[in-house]
């Protein structure tokens, strides 16, 4: 496995970075300030090369003003890190919430919602680290380690297909 960078993206975004299954850094950067986003790009030039970028993608839409709100600001996050990733010729997969929740924190059907799956996503984090973080650092961890779990995942990364053979279960 290569190394990882797993994405939350927001205007606070969560950010991991695995060397296999180990989660060798984490942390939050806020991406609304030339400071934040000289630390995105730092953040994305720290990785190896070689190294896959893993960005959350868009769950689902809600209803009304906060449906253009919603896709409106994950389209400016993520591409940011998309953005920044692809100039450094990293590829980048982009992972749905559902697809790492239901392996992560076992969700199955629709989504909770947005806070209990925040703090959920923190005690699972808590479980793996051993150790309190935020919640868009908790989401980035366990991106990174869904995607670290997966077999191939250069492989349908590079052919933009979601993650269709997840390994057994991820190690803790």
């Amino acid at each position: 496995m290569t190394s990882l960078l797993a994405i939350d993206p927001g205007t606070v975004s969560g950010w991991s970075r695995l060397d296999g299954q180990r989660v060798v850094d984490s942390g939050t950067v806020r991406t609304d300030s030339a400071r934040g986003l000289e630390t995105a790009r730092q953040i994305v030039a720290s990785v190896p090369d070689g190294a896959l970028v893993a960005v959350e993608t868009l769950g689902y839409l809600p209803s009304g003003k906060a449906r253009f709100d919603t896709a409106w600001g994950l389209g400016v996050h993520a591409g940011l890190w998309i953005c920044l990733a692809r100039c450094r010729g990293l590829e980048v997969r982009t992972v749905p919430p559902r697809e790492w929740m239901q392996k992560m924190i076992s969700i199955r059907g629709r989504l909770p919602r947005r806070s209990l799956g925040k703090e959920l996503s923190r005690a699972r984090a808590r479980a793996i680290l051993h150790r309190d973080v935020g919640p868009d650092e908790a989401d980035a961890l366990l991106i990174g380690v869904y995607c670290a779990s997966l077999q191939n995942v250069p492989t349908f990364a590079r052919q933009g297909q979601g993650a269709t053979n997840p390994a057994s279960d991820v190690s803790t």
